[in-house]
Parts: C-alpha cells; sequence; structure tokens
C-alpha cells in the first residue's frame, strides 16, 4: 500500500482499485455498494481506509486528503453513473471509531443502493450529489454561488440552517458560509468572500454536515470551483 500521509490522492488509481475488487469479490458482474464515512470510506463487509493504515502502522492521511479520495469517487462520473453507487453516511458516524456504531442505517443505505442496481427496483438510493455551481450578483454588490444537486428532490436541512458549507475566494482561503435552499439548489455567501470562485460541502474528516434530500439521504462531500 502507498503511504499517503503526505501524498495526494491518484484519482485514476481509484477507480481502478475498486474495479478491481468488484471483478475479485463478486461474480457475473453484479458490481458492488461502498460507504463514506465521517473518517473514511469503506467497502461493504471491508474495514474502512483509516481503519487499514492504523493496522499497518501508517500515519493516517490528513483531513483533506481523506475530502480527496472521496472526491475522487464521487467525481467520476462513468464510475457513478454505472455499477457503483455511493452511500452516504456522513450523519451516522462517530469521531472516535472508524466504524459506525450505526451498522442498521449502513446497511439499509448499502441495500438500497444494491437493490436499484441489481435487481433494477424503483427505490431512491441516493444522495444529493454535486452537479455545477455558478456565480449570482446579490442586492448587497457581493456574489454569491448557487450551487445544483442531482437528486436533491425535496432538499432540506435537518436542523434550523444549513450547515457544512465553505466558499472561498481567488486566494483559496476558506471561509464558513452562509447557506440557503432553493429547490434543488442551495445559494452559499459569506461577508468575508465578496467574489467566490470556490465552494466545498464537509470537506473535514469529522463534518458537521445537515443537508439531505426528502428520501432522508445526506449530501455527498465535495469541492469544486464555479
Amino acid at each position: 500500500m502507498t503511504r499517503v500521509d503526505n501524498a495526494e490522492p491518484n484519482p485514476e488509481a481509484i477507480p481502478a482499485t475498486l474495479a478491481g475488487g468488484g471483478r475479485t469479490m463478486f461474480v457475473n458482474d453484479i458490481g458492488f455498494t461502498f460507504d463514506m464515512s465521517e473518517d473514511g470510506m469503506s467497502m461493504a463487509g471491508d474495514a474502512t481506509i483509516t481503519d487499514a493504515l492504523r493496522s499497518m502502522g501508517t500515519p493516517l492521511p490528513r483531513p483533506s486528503v481523506l475530502a480527496t479520495i472521496a472526491d475522487c469517487v464521487a467525481g467520476i462520473p462513468a464510475f457513478v453513473a454505472t455499477a457503483p453507487r455511493l452511500a452516504v453516511t456522513l450523519d451516522i458516524g462517530s469521531a472516535s471509531n472508524v466504524h459506525p456504531p450505526d451498522k442498521q442505517t449502513v446497511g439499509h443505505r448499502l441495500a438500497l443502493a444494491a437493490r436499484h442496481m441489481v435487481y433494477g427496483e424503483d427505490v431512491a438510493f441516493a444522495s444529493p450529489l454535486f452537479r455545477q455551481a455558478s456565480s449570482e450578483l446579490q442586492p448587497d454588490g457581493n456574489s454569491a454561488l448557487r450551487v445544483w444537486f442531482d437528486h436533491a428532490t425535496g432538499l432540506m436541512a435537518k436542523g434550523t440552517e444549513v450547515t457544512g458549507f465553505e466558499i472561498a475566494g481567488a486566494d483559496e482561503k476558506y471561509f464558513p458560509a452562509d447557506a440557503k435552499i432553493e429547490g434543488s439548489s442551495v445559494v452559499i455567501s459569506s461577508p468575508e468572500v465578496r467574489t467566490p470562485v470556490l465552494v466545498r460541502y464537509g470537506w473535514a474528516a469529522n463534518p458537521t454536515c445537515n443537508l439531505f434530500n426528502k428520501d432522508g439521504l445526506p449530501a455527498s462531500p465535495f469541492q469544486a470551483p464555479e
């Protein structure tokens, strides 16, 4: 295994690894599902990335690397659109335990993906996934970013306000952002960033996020330019 404590993930290696795992673990090309937890990503029935690193005595990667691993997987269109299905479990993990204590919810979300992918059932299985972001001028003269999601029917926050978003200008200095849900999109702004060009959500090893769709599935982390 390559040491990743000071390295950036390779976007090409990640899908190749998962594709190889799918061919190894399953027959008849039925595919596999995987979940994204608060501190890493795990295959169904396998150890999390961070757990594997700990067992090998390898220093854990910094939070941004774990987030980038997740982003590499979720950001590969052909990967998301075909066999593997991402089950996001950011809302049920534990900051002190790489294995989510709520196994029932993890299994339920992975099963939804399998029912859709393998058995062709018409069930809601996907979390809100980033589609695109565009700049909008606000009445105060500052700009905001409107973030659009797929699988975002009934987009809502579990709480009084949306949490987990950050934006940055050309200097790439991120600040916590105010977020307002409008249909299948979220308008992101911050008084600290007059002209935002970058946005990210849940970009940490143990993020505080509360954006869900009407089916109760949490939005997937991402980082993206305008």
